[in-house]
């Protein structure tokens, strides 16, 4: 099966995480210059005034000279030394702010308010002044976090630390009577320390596929037959234990690997955020308060037979809310629990396209304002976006990180029908394809289990969708909620639905991955409800993780992956 790629969708994303990164780096300026700043300025105001702020040092174990542990970085004692610590306050300063961004106010400052104490309890007795202490600080960190971390870049970085400014390492000996080599050495200590205690803050290391996989004197993940070994070394096999047999495959799976380049047996989402971001990004959900055009009576009442948005909206999500509040609180869960880096804004609840151009632009770009976002996922349907809305969309994937994800749902449209959605597939699919030729990336929601639908047909449905140019797509296994249309259909017409266990639904959803294009990204292959409102199906409770551990276990089992039938 030939599929055709997008490269205008791949040439734009390389645009956006380029532009995204260029605003970190200008962010990573702001604070560096800021500080440098109010030095030269203190400096000049004491030539203008004709004064000396020299004894507004910190003076140890005096009790007048705890003043300084808050203003002795800001004084120097001439041009010559203010102008030795601007430059490199300024490279060091840019380089905490941009590779340790999520933690570089803390460090700053507690490298500062720490050497400051140090120096105050256990320096000589003189005036000690100026911003090297925190210069050393700040030089220890970057060099010690590195090491900590294991990180190539990191190390990279500490590396180059070193080649401009090893030689301060003379700087914490008592060489020369009138340097303050104790303020040195308390803020090498002071960076140290910090280094240690914010080890798993910050940037971590990331972990290459190739790091996972087996040792030579370690059994292989894939299951093959004893005649493997007697087979042509330069073709690549695979066993079927379902079929007994061996077949040539056109994709490398030796070792784990896969078209894809990862290793799992599916073109996964975790790996794909990795290769793609040099750090952590995790999604907040955002309810901007929009409708949908079944619901509000434009083509239909009621929404669709199977929504609760209760079963997926976080307890922050809130349409009374402001999207910045939503924003905050989401942050302040998920950087507790994951120390994420940044965030894309996902408009999730509803149709987050249906409304007028202007207020989308209000609400997507009062999201985009937020510093520590980086980009919108917008959840949506093909007949509430149009040319004009694209248009604008398109502009934004030039500079952020857009994905329009457009829930399909299923791609027969007497399903279609039945459960409300009052629109077709075919307007999906030309809206899929409008999108992804404006290089905006582009996502599909499906549903697997409709009412109604037959295991054929839920495997036409991965037939149709590989044929198209998505990015994306999320699975979910159907989901009977109280206080839906679906509860009462269920009830009445029970016939309707197919219940499948756990283990049935695996093998569903295996083979409907065996016939998706390995390009397409599977982001989920189900979702998780409220036990309280779930009537069915009962799986005693499954997590996702758990789900997914057992799909690639029984993938290996059945010695499949990915677009294998696509």
């Amino acid at each position: 099966m030939e599929r055709r790629y997008n490269t205008k969708s791949a040439f734009s994303c390389i645009f956006a995480l380029m532009n995204i990164e260029r605003k970190r780096f200008y962010h990573s300026l702001v604070f560096p210059f800021f500080f440098v700043l109010v030095i030269w300025m203190v400096k000049l105001s004491e030539l203008v005034l004709g004064i000396s702020l020299v004894h507004f040092g910190i003076y140890p174990n005096s009790p007048e000279g705890l003043i300084g542990i808050i203003t002795s970085p800001l004084i120097h004692a001439d041009f010559e030394h203010l102008y030795a610590n601007t430059v490199p306050m300024l490279t060091l300063g840019v380089g905490l702010f941009y590779f340790y961004n999520k933690i570089s106010y803390k460090v700053f400052f507690l490298i500062y308010l720490i050497t400051g104490l140090w120096v105050w309890f256990g320096a000589r007795e003189a005036y000690h002044i100026g911003a090297s202490g925190i210069i050393y600080g700040l030089a220890s960190f970057i060099f010690a976090s590195g090491i900590i971390r294991r990180d190539m870049r990191l190390l990279a970085i500490s590396f180059i630390t070193v080649f401009l400014y090893g030689s301060m390492i003379w700087g914490i000996f008592p060489i020369y009577k009138k340097i303050s080599w104790e303020s040195h050495l308390m803020g090498a200590l002071a960076g140290i320390v910090l280094a240690f205690i914010y080890r798993k803050e910050g940037p971590q290391r990331i972990r290459y596929a190739w790091e996972d996989e087996p040792a030579d004197d370690e059994p292989s993940l894939q299951i093959e037959s004893p005649e493997k070994k007697e087979k042509d070394a330069s073709l690549n096999y695979i066993y079927n234990e379902e079929k007994k047999g061996l077949y040539n495959i056109n994709y490398t799976v030796e070792m784990g690997k896969y078209p894809w380049h990862g290793m799992k047996p599916w073109n996964d989402y975790s790996s794909y955020m990795k290769r793609t971001f040099s750090y952590r990004v995790q999604k907040i959900a955002v309810n901007a308060g929009f409708s949908c055009p079944n619901r509000d009576g434009s083509k239909g009442r009621g929404g669709c037979t199977y929504c609760n948005n209760e079963t997926f909206n976080p307890f922050y999500c809130n349409p009374n809310k402001s999207i910045n509040k939503q924003l905050e609180e989401g942050i302040a869960f998920f950087s507790d629990k994951y120390k994420s880096q940044q965030y894309l804004a996902y408009f999730q609840a509803f149709t987050n396209t249906y409304a007028s151009l202007e207020i989308l632009k209000q609400k997507y770009e009062k999201a985009l304002s937020h510093p520590d976002v980086i980009g919108l996922v917008i959840a949506t349907r093909a007949d509430a976006m149009d040319d004009e809305k694209l248009s604008y969309i398109e502009s934004l994937a030039k500079q952020y990180y857009i994905v329009v994800e457009y829930g399909v749902e299923s791609t027969k449209n007497e399903t279609l029908n039945f459960i409300n959605r009052c629109h077709t597939y075919e307007e999906s699919e030309q809206m899929i394809r409008k999108t992804a030729e404006c290089g905006i990336l582009t996502g599909a929601h499906i549903i697997l289990g409709l009412p109604g639908e037959t295991k054929t047909d839920i495997l036409t449905h991965a037939e149709n969708l590989s044929k198209l140019p998505l990015h994306t797509i999320k699975l979910h296994q159907l989901q009977i909620i109280k206080g839906t249309q679906m509860a009462l259909q269920y009830k009445e017409s029970p016939e309707l639905f197919t219940n499948y266990s756990a283990q049935e639904y695996i093998d569903l959803a295996i083979d409907f991955a065996e016939r998706i294009h390995p390009s397409i990204i599977i982001e989920r292959f189900i979702s998780e409800s409220p036990v309280d409102l779930l009537i069915s199906p009962n799986w005693g409770g499954i997590k996702n993780f758990e789900f997914v551990t057992m799909l690639e276990k029984r993938m290996l089992e059945r010695g499949t992956w990915q677009g294998r039938e696509a």
